[in-house]
C-alpha cells in the first residue's frame, strides 16, 4: 500500500528545500563578492587614469619649453599648486587647486588669451596639504583620491625637470 503512494515526503522536502538554500547563498555571495571585486578594480582605474592625466599634462608641459618653475604660496585666494612662466612668451600655466570642489584645472595663458579647463576632481587632499612639491630639478605629486565614504587611495610619483642647455 505504500508504494502506492504518489508524493513526497516531508523529510525529502526540507531535505530538499535546505540544498536549495545552500545552493542559492552560494550563487548570491559569488555574485556580491564579483560586484566587490568589479568595484574595486574600477576604482582603482579612475585613480589611475585620473593621475596619469595630471601628470602627462604636467610632463608634457615642463618637457615643451624652458619654463620657469616656481610655487606660489598657495592661499584660499589664489589657490596656485605650480605656475609655469615664460615672460619672453607672454604666456603662463597655473595648476589650481580648489579644495571646495576637490578639482585641479590648469589655466593656460598667451598673450591676452586665457583658458581654464578642469584636469581631474575628487580629490581628498586636505586644503592644507601639500599636493605638488618643487625640490630642485623634481616635482613630487602626491595625490589622495576618495572612492567611497571610507577608501581612500593615494598616488605619488615625481616628475624630473629637464635641463635646458
Amino acid at each position: 500500500m505504500i508504494k502506492s503512494q504518489k508524493g513526497v515526503t516531508l523529510i525529502e522536502l526540507l531535505a530538499a528545500i535546505t540544498i536549495m538554500a545552500f545552493v542559492i547563498g552560494l550563487i548570491t555571495t559569488l555574485i556580491y563578492q564579483s560586484n566587490l571585486g568589479y568595484k574595486t578594480i574600477t576604482s582603482r582605474e579612475f585613480v589611475q587614469e585620473r593621475s596619469r592625466m595630471f601628470t602627462e599634462h604636467l610632463v608634457n608641459e615642463i618637457r615643451s619649453k624652458p619654463y620657469v618653475i616656481s610655487q606660489p604660496a598657495s592661499s584660499e585666494n589664489e589657490p596656485v599648486l605650480l605656475a609655469l612662466d615664460d615672460q619672453a612668451a607672454d604666456e603662463h600655466i597655473r595648476y589650481l587647486y580648489d579644495a571646495a570642489a576637490r578639482t585641479i584645472s590648469v589655466e593656460k595663458r598667451k598673450g591676452a588669451n586665457t583658458s581654464v579647463f578642469r584636469l581631474t576632481d575628487q580629490i581628498a587632499n586636505a586644503a592644507n596639504e601639500k599636493i605638488v612639491t618643487v625640490s630642485g630639478a623634481k616635482i613630487d605629486v602626491h595625490l589622495k583620491f576618495r572612492l567611497s565614504n571610507t577608501k581612500m587611495q593615494e598616488y605619488k610619483t615625481t616628475v624630473y625637470i629637464p635641463s635646458w642647455k
